[in-house]
């Protein structure tokens, strides 16, 4: 069953989104970096899927800065961690499942942190925040 978690942010600038989603990734993955599972960050989209365009952001670009820079923390902390990928390329959603496999295998063991951001309609001003899913 999925837990679904919406966290409001109240100001909207890069650095503050990328650290409330690293302290989430923290939260949720502190029992695996413990005891040394394997976490995949998939950063959404990439190469000809820009995902959602709007106020100047490219959906594509943030979702892989913010993979990267998760995935380098967790590396710190000493946590086996694999990108989806590391470079603006097209990635279809088969071989995203596939790299995601081939990182650790199919296990309970394993965790996926896939990095999304969300457009939130037409009138954008009434949305902020993250929306974080936990399967």
């Amino acid at each position: 069953m999925a837990r679904n978690s919406r966290f409001r942010l109240k100001n909207r600038n890069v650095s503050t989104i990328i650290n409330k989603i690293t302290y989430i990734a923290y939260y949720n993955v502190c029992d695996f970096i413990m005891n040394n599972k394997g976490i995949v960050i998939d950063a959404g989209h990439g190469g000809s899927d820009s995902g959602a365009l709007g106020n100047g952001i490219v959906e594509k670009e943030l979702t892989l800065k913010i993979s990267k820079y998760i995935a380098d923390r967790l590396k710190q902390l000493g946590a086996n961690v694999t990108l989806t990928r590391d470079k603006d390329e097209t990635v279809d959603p088969q071989d995203r499942v596939k790299r995601i496999l081939n990182a650790y295998g199919n296990s309970k063991d394993v965790l996926v942190l896939s990095n999304h951001i969300n457009a939130g309609g037409s009138d954008i001003s009434n949305y902020e925040g993250l929306n974080l899913m936990n399967f």
